[in-house]
């Protein structure tokens, strides 16, 4: 299902951003503070941030990077998860 929206984050919690399995997406952090930004294969919350990307200010991950090359340690990589320590903004579009 593809998806065009803005959405909030919660505070100290894994935010699925992803409504459906997709290979590529558009990420752009809307709030002050950095976002963690993890793929997993499946719906299943990442168990934690290790090799997440981090996201600043405005920062932004355009679809020309497949999952596949953003996440290469990620097996079948197909959803996408943001965490905040103080919660946030992220606008988001994939097919």
């Amino acid at each position: 299902m593809p998806q065009h929206a803005t959405l909030q984050i919660q505070p100290r919690a894994w935010t699925r951003v992803t409504s459906a399995a997709i290979t590529a997406l558009r990420l752009q952090n809307r709030g002050l503070e950095a976002l963690e930004v993890q793929a997993t294969a499946g719906t299943a919350e990442p168990v934690n941030a290790m090799g997440a990307l981090s996201l600043g200010y405005q920062e932004a991950i355009l679809p020309d990077r497949p999952l596949a090359q953003l996440f290469p340690g990620v097996a079948g990589a197909d959803h996408v998860w943001v965490w905040s320590a103080s919660g946030g903004e992220i606008s988001v579009s994939h097919v």
